[in-house]
């Protein structure tokens, strides 16, 4: 394997980074998808509080045994800036979860357009299969991409 030295080593990480964030891309969409459909925006807004892990995962009716699972789901919606973490208390060192600007769209009550229907419909899997099966539609003679998908016209 050759070693690579300078300045195509730099280019080689960017390479890198840019390909795995598209990767990734569709992770964060479906995790957004998951929480809008859990209504976790609206359990956040709806408690007086910043929600800790462990409220969030009593209100959304998850067995306990799940709970490092919506813990990940949580941390991957913070890292991509829909969710933020802040103290419960400021004498205390728990955590909970706070709505951003972003996750206030997603809201049911949101006096701005509620989007929470935008990113169902958009991430719904008859929207998503056409995308998926995109290059067998352009081999072959449909003439969308739907209709390969789905044996019919949009």
């Amino acid at each position: 394997m050759d070693v690579i030295h300078g300045e195509e080593a730099g280019e080689m990480f960017e390479a890198h980074s840019h390909l795995y964030r598209q990767i990734c891309n569709s992770m964060y969409s479906m995790a957004l998808k998951s929480a809008v459909e859990l209504g976790i925006p609206d359990i956040i807004h709806n408690h007086p509080h910043p929600t800790t892990l462990t409220q969030l995962v009593y209100a959304l009716h998850i067995p306990h045994s799940k709970t490092n699972y919506v813990r990940r789901l949580m941390r991957l919606l913070v890292h991509s800036g829909f969710f933020s973490v802040t103290k419960v208390h400021d004498l205390e060192e728990e955590e909970g979860y706070i709505l951003t600007p972003s996750s206030r769209l997603l809201k049911d009550d949101n006096p701005n357009p509620n989007l929470s229907p935008l990113l169902l419909m958009v991430l719904h899997p008859v929207m998503v299969t056409p995308f998926r099966l995109f290059g067998d539609w352009l081999r072959g003679n449909d003439i969308t991409a739907f209709e390969t998908a789905h044996g019919m016209s949009f």
